[in-house]
């Protein structure tokens, strides 16, 4: 019996200026998806298709007014059996994004994906983001050209979200 082949490319953990950098990014990015899936992402270790698999009823989540005060996620869907349906504790600064992000979208319902698809589009003499053709019951596609776009403004690492 051989051992198998050490594998060189199986990624590092970010540094504190990384981490603060990737952030910044995220947050000011044009996608307004992008910060709380970033900090999802971050704060409780979900792979990319278990966060865009994720839909409301997921979420379990004690509100205080308009503000999550904390919550947990019950993983729908995982690359491996045992990642199905664990459950992870959200983080304050993931129930202050959250809070902000459903804000966007008040007529979803359970079945709604957390974050779905939509466009985005820079419009009118103030230039604003907007999103339209929003649509609850599909999933976000990529969000891999907005991630490496607002990296590089940022100058920083790009692993790890793509």
């Amino acid at each position: 019996m051989h051992s198998l082949p050490e594998r060189h490319n199986a990624g590092r953990a970010l540094s504190p200026e990384d981490q603060a950098k990737l952030i910044t990014a995220a947050g000011e990015s044009r996608s307004p998806a992008l910060f709380p899936l970033f900090l999802l992402s971050l704060d409780t270790g979900m792979r990319a298709g278990e966060v865009r698999a994720m839909r409301l009823r997921d979420l379990h989540l004690t509100w205080d007014e308009r503000q999550i005060t904390s919550g947990e996620v019950i993983v729908p869907k995982s690359k491996t059996a045992a990642g199905t349906g664990r459950l992870i504790p959200l983080s304050k600064r993931v129930c202050a994004s959250l809070s902000f992000w459903m804000g966007y979208s008040p007529n979803a319902t359970p079945d709604s994906y957390l974050f779905r698809f939509y466009q985005v589009g820079i419009g009118g003499d103030s230039r604003t983001v907007t999103m339209y053709d929003v649509d609850l019951s599909r999933p976000m596609g990529s969000w891999r050209k907005g991630w490496l776009e607002a990296c590089k403004r940022q100058e920083c690492p790009t692993s790890g979200m793509t």
